[in-house]
């Protein structure tokens, strides 16, 4: 098909991503692309022209025709331009041969002939994918800041239930590890041989879901030595997290240990109870390279500070408990009479 010179002249003056399309419904042969479409697709010419629209990007398979499906065929019933404001169609990028997201705000512009006729369809693309993207983001932070600051409460709960100090702890962190999708959550308190001064680490609890393989009694989460893992420790010993992808962990022995546990990422939270280092709270992601959000981030330091206070508390009232029974033993075992006086 021979295309008219000021149509051409038209057509390469649009700075916009465009095709020139036929307009031979249903099959939109296109007719010619501008260098800012194959810029923006990464695409070849060779592949678009000569080709009907749908052949080159098919419709998903669905019963409803496609917004650009309808939007053309409307082009050709009312002759007056028609735009998709936003219409996702994923493509490929050539650079990582991976699916990219992509959505694109389309205008479908008629070009006619003397006699009112449709010569052409002028058809155009805007990349939107980023303010897209950012808006879905914005309104999922306010989502899960909602879900993350109720889940706070109920964790709160959770540890201050009736319940023994074991299910109260597999309770709170099904819910925290439910609501920041972790794969696993596990508490570690520490001790220091008296003999050696060495000080060491071993898992108490975990809660894992059914994706994972649970690590509750894998030995080499029992009796770790600060001194064996220093790039673990370090950051913990100084009050702040850890966080780090698993490939991106120097420590070759450690990275194997979380390599064998299928962890792609891990988040590590310090407890500290009156300024000493008791233990910490761990999270790991086994599916995905996480970036951790500031949001999840802040939660998760605030249910570590609830969980410090709740260990507290349980070790004060232990420890005031133990107390009362060796008193009340040695009140027992005494040969003479004790009598308690009130001072007047």
């Amino acid at each position: 098909m021979n295309l008219h010179k000021d149509t051409i002249l038209l057509f390469n003056a649009n700075p916009e991503p465009s095709l020139l399309l036929a307009s031979n419904a249903p099959i939109f042969t296109i007719l010619a692309v501008n260098n800012a479409y194959l810029n923006a697709l990464g695409i070849e010419e060779k592949v678009l022209v000569g080709n009907g629209i749908f052949e080159v990007f098919p419709d998903s398979p669905s019963n409803s025709p496609s917004p650009l499906y309808q939007s053309l065929h409307k082009v050709i019933g009312s002759k007056s331009i028609d735009s998709i404001l936003q219409n996702r169609y994923d493509i490929l990028n050539p650079k990582s041969a991976q699916k990219e997201t992509k959505y694109w705000k389309i205008s479908n512009s008629p070009i006619l002939k003397e006699s009112g006729e449709i010569d052409y369809i002028l058809h155009t693309v805007t990349d939107k994918s980023k303010e897209v993207i950012q808006s879905e983001i914005k309104d999922l932070s306010i989502e899960q800041k909602a879900r993350l600051l109720a889940t706070s409460g109920l964790f709160a709960s959770a540890l201050l239930s009736n319940e023994s100090w074991e299910d109260a702890l597999k309770n709170a962190f099904s819910l925290i590890g439910e609501a920041v999708d972790a794969d696993r959550v596990y508490y570690f308190e520490n001790f220091t041989d008296k003999a050696t001064g060495n000080k060491f680490t071993s898992q108490v609890m975990e809660w894992c879901n059914e994706k994972v393989v649970p690590q509750r009694d894998n030995p080499n989460l029992q009796n770790a030595a600060f001194e064996d893992f220093k790039e673990f420790f370090e950051p913990l010993l100084q009050g702040k997290y850890y966080i780090r992808s698993t490939k991106e962990v120097k420590d070759n022995n450690l990275r194997l240990i979380l390599e064998s546990m299928s962890i792609k990422s891990v988040l590590i939270m310090p407890l500290y109870i009156d300024s000493y280092f008791h233990g910490f709270i761990g999270f790991d992601d086994c599916h995905n390279n996480r970036n951790w959000t500031n949001e999840e981030i802040e939660f998760l330091t605030s249910i570590a500070s609830n969980l410090t206070i709740a260990i507290d508390k349980k070790q004060k009232s232990e420890a005031f408990a133990e107390s009362q029974q060796r008193l009340q033993s040695a009140i027992n075992n005494s040969p003479g009479v004790i009598y308690r006086c009130k001072a007047d």
